[in-house]
């Protein structure tokens, strides 16, 4: 772009081309951009669907941290869009790697139901707990990342850990009637 800028005075014709020119490649690096973030995004929930990608996301996480795990994730998911399917399976995501990572976990629960027209997701394990206080969450991707995504969708994040008797984190998402 600076190319352009300086011929744009001395040869305006070549500074034009050069700018077509730049300006394709970026069109074609952007729409790689958008078809790469796509498949991040959709790989594993386009393949199994919201209730396979968490199980198999949970007991993937179960096998690395030796959890006992409980699942309780409903049959039918169907109704969900891409939206709120992509944010809660990166909420369970990144709370499961925090319990692998932080808790010292020994059992894991992970329950994905609907009541009524309610959508319920709960996780939680019998770990380390930790200091959480709701005003203080930062910008980091961690815990203020996952009431963002939450709120994203509509969803209510609530997070109970009291120090040394591990951390429940509930989701409570009203589906469209």
């Amino acid at each position: 772009m600076e190319a352009v800028s300086a011929l744009q005075k001395t040869d305006p014709a070549r500074a034009a081309e050069m700018l077509e020119h730049s300006l394709a490649i970026t069109r074609s690096g952007l729409g790689e951009t958008r078809r790469a973030i796509l498949a991040l995004r959709a790989a594993p929930l386009e393949d199994l669907g919201l209730r396979g990608a968490l199980e198999s996301l949970a007991r993937s996480s179960a096998e690395r941290f030796g959890w006992e795990l409980h699942l309780d994730l409903a049959e039918e998911l169907n109704g969900l869009t891409p939206e709120v399917e992509h944010s809660l399976y990166r909420i369970v995501e990144e709370a499961l790697r925090n319990a692998g990572d932080h808790a010292a976990a020994r059992r894991l629960d992970l329950s994905l139901r609907r009541v009524d027209s309610t959508l319920e997701l709960t996780l939680a394990d019998d770990g380390a707990g930790f200091t959480y206080d709701p005003a203080a969450l930062d910008d980091r991707f961690g815990r203020g990342g996952r009431h963002e995504r939450a709120r994203s969708i509509g969803g209510d994040l609530s997070i109970d850990t009291p120090l040394g008797r591990g951390t429940r984190l509930r989701l409570v998402l009203k589906e469209p009637a």
